[in-house]
């Protein structure tokens, strides 16, 4: 589960880092833009009390590298005319930015904000309660969610439990998607992004793979699916059964890589730029 978890982690980061900055991720390992955008946002919401000045000083520093590196990253590669067209860059492009201004600090950091809104978005948490579960998921969008620190809670019957379910019949409880992403002015501006990105991983996942509860010693081990206390709060890896549906797709999945190859990252130019 740990894999998957940091793959899913992986494609939803490389969409969004792609688009803010025009940044390619490493392809088959650790990507240090991820990593730090990770350790910036994703933060423990306790410290234990006598770390908490040094705890919050090495934050501050990751704060501010990932706010500043992959800006600089942007304003270097403009330099040189090998930038690849993105948020930051179009807004570079268009308006004068003086160095140190507050117009740099909303640009720098609206730039930012969108990985840390974005990337949360799309990853998926998959949870598989039985083979019947599965095969309905194959023929509808269930955008998965937190149920205890989001408002759907207050407003579904036993919302804890894995119901897809829930929105057939006469009565049909309420449609999530309506709340998914916000209300009003705040509404978050990258729904539309965000919504193909789940229904795509979700249906590809499903149409190439068996999901399921893993078998030790013979008898299925039922996943404890807990959730970490953080600013942003993600599920603890638990472990599960992932294979492809067969030998035909399998195939499949390994002709994805070949037809459609990794480009070359951009990591190591990060490593090179300072804040």
């Amino acid at each position: 589960m740990n894999a998957l978890v940091y793959q899913s982690c992986r494609e939803a980061g490389a969409v969004v880092l792609k688009l803010a900055y025009g940044y390619t991720v490493e392809p088959h390992k650790q990507d240090p833009l991820v990593d730090l955008a990770d350790v910036s946002i994703f933060l423990p919401s306790w410290f234990p009390g006598t770390e908490f000045k040094r705890i919050g000083q090495r934050s501050k520093e990751a704060f501010d590298n990932f706010g500043g590196k992959p800006y600089n990253f942007v304003k270097h590669q403009m330099s040189q005319g090998t930038h690849h067209p993105s948020y930051l860059s179009s807004i570079l492009e268009s308006e004068e930015i003086e160095p140190g201004s507050e117009k740099e600090y909303v640009t720098k950091w609206s730039a930012a904000s969108i990985y840390a809104g974005g990337a949360d978005t799309v990853r998926i948490i998959s949870k598989q309660n039985s083979t019947q579960v599965q095969a309905n998921l194959q023929h509808r969008q269930c955008p998965p969610w937190h149920p205890s620190s989001s408002p759907w809670r207050y407003v579904f019957h036993d919302p804890m439990t894995f119901k897809p379910e829930r929105y057939l019949g006469d009565n049909p409880e309420p449609d999530s998607h309506r709340i998914s992403f916000g209300f009003g002015r705040r509404i978050c501006p990258g729904r539309v992004m965000a919504d193909a990105a789940i229904y795509l991983n979700i249906a590809q996942s499903l149409a190439a793979f068996n999901i399921g509860k893993k078998v030790v010693d013979g008898k299925e081990v039922e996943p404890r699916v807990e959730f970490q206390a953080a600013l942003i709060s993600h599920p603890e890896p638990y472990d599960v059964s992932i294979k492809p549906r067969s030998s035909v797709h399998e195939e499949l999945i390994r002709a994805v890589e070949e037809e459609y190859p990794w480009e070359k990252s951009h990591a190591d130019e990060l490593v090179n730029i300072k804040v």
